[in-house]
């Protein structure tokens, strides 16, 4: 618990503006590795200002990335991730990676 205060905390001290820049470039991170995989990102990514990324899976995926410890939400055909600034790149590419092995 202490250590979640710690990052919190650090994160929240850098301010708003780099919270914002750190988490939309896990968004772009995320739509750009989702092009090494089968599944088609729909929207959530270039220009946006929300870091939100979309893309079409059927609901096994989502339970598929749910068993493997990933929070995401399925809606209406699509897996929606909202990555913020207590993500890492690397648990960013560690979801891509669990994409491109899903069968």
């Amino acid at each position: 618990m202490l250590q979640l205060q710690e990052a919190v905390s650090g994160r929240l001290k850098r301010g708003q503006p780099a919270v914002e820049r750190h988490a939309l470039a896990l968004a772009a991170r995320l739509a750009g590795g989702l092009g090494e995989t089968p599944f088609r990102v729909r929207g959530g990514v270039s220009g946006s200002r929300a870091a939100v990324v979309c893309f079409d899976a059927p609901p096994p995926v989502a339970e598929y990335l749910a068993a493997r410890g990933f929070v995401v939400t399925w809606r209406g055909g699509m897996i929606r991730v909202s990555p913020h600034f207590y993500n890492t790149a690397r648990e960013i590419d560690a979801l891509v990676e669990a994409l491109a092995r899903y069968k």
